[in-house]
C-alpha cells in the first residue's frame, strides 16, 4: 500500500499509528493522519493559515477514545473505513497532477475530500484548491529544474561551469523551498519502499 509514498508520507502514517495507539484507539482514522501531517509537514499547514500547535491540541482531545483499548503500542492496527478513503483520495490527487509519489500534501487533500466530522471544522480555513495550486506549482518547478539540468549539461563541453551553476541555483532554491514547506511536495523524486516502520499492514 505504501510503496508509492515518499519518506515523509510514510512517516506521516507511522506517526498517525502512534497517535492512535497513544489515544487508546483500536484503528487509525483521518484525525490521526492529520496529527501525522502536523508532525511531518507543519509548514504546509502554516502556509494554509492554520496553527499546527493549536490544531494538534484540538485533535488529540477529539481522537482520544472514550473507552481506551489495551493494545500494546507496537500492535498491528487497521485503518478505519474513512481513513482508507482518505488514502484512496490522496492517491487520486497524485495521479491527477501526474506524479508517481504520494506526499503529505496529497494526504491532506485526501482528508479535505473525505470531510470527516472530526477534522472538517478544524480545517475550514484550508481549501483544497489552495493545496492543489501549491502542488501544481511545485510540479512545475520540478519540470523547469529538469529542463535546466538538461541545458546545464549541454554547456559542459564548453567548460562554462559557472554559467551552468547560475542557471541552476534559483530553480534549485525554489524547489527546495516547496519541498520543505509542503512536506516533500510533488517535486520529490520517486521514493521506493514498502510500509513505514510500525505502520499498519498493507
Amino acid at each position: 500500500m505504501f510503496e508509492r509514498y515518499t519518506e515523509k508520507a510514510r512517516r506521516t502514517i507511522f506517526f498517525a499509528r502512534k497517535a492512535a495507539a497513544e489515544g487508546g484507539s483500536r484503528e487509525i482514522g483521518p484525525g490521526h493522519v492529520l496529527i501525522g501531517i502536523i508532525g511531518e509537514a507543519k509548514g504546509l499547514l502554516e502556509g494554509l493559515g492554520l496553527d499546527p500547535t493549536i490544531l494538534r491540541e484540538q485533535l488529540i482531545t477529539r481522537v482520544r477514545a472514550s473507552e481506551p483499548s489495551q493494545l500494546p503500542l507496537n500492535a498491528d492496527m487497521p485503518l478505519n473505513v474513512a481513513c482508507k478513503r482518505v488514502l484512496a483520495w490522496a492517491a487520486e490527487e497524485a495521479e491527477r497532477i501526474g506524479v508517481p509519489t504520494v506526499t503529505p500534501a496529497h494526504l491532506l487533500a485526501g482528508i479535505l475530500r473525505e470531510n470527516d466530522p472530526l477534522t472538517a471544522d478544524l480545517l475550514s480555513a484550508a481549501k483544497i484548491d489552495d493545496i492543489r495550486a501549491r502542488m501544481a506549482e511545485a510540479r512545475a518547478s520540478a519540470r523547469e529544474l529538469r529542463q535546466t539540468l538538461i541545458d546545464m549539461a549541454s554547456l559542459m563541453p564548453e567548460a562554462n561551469l559557472q554559467k551552468a551553476v547560475d542557471l541552476l541555483r534559483p530553480l534549485a532554491d525554489r524547489t527546495i523551498r516547496f519541498d520543505s514547506s509542503n512536506g516533500g511536495a510533488s517535486a520529490s523524486p520517486s521514493d521506493p519502499g514498502g510500509a513505514p516502520p510500525g505502520s499498519p499492514g498493507r
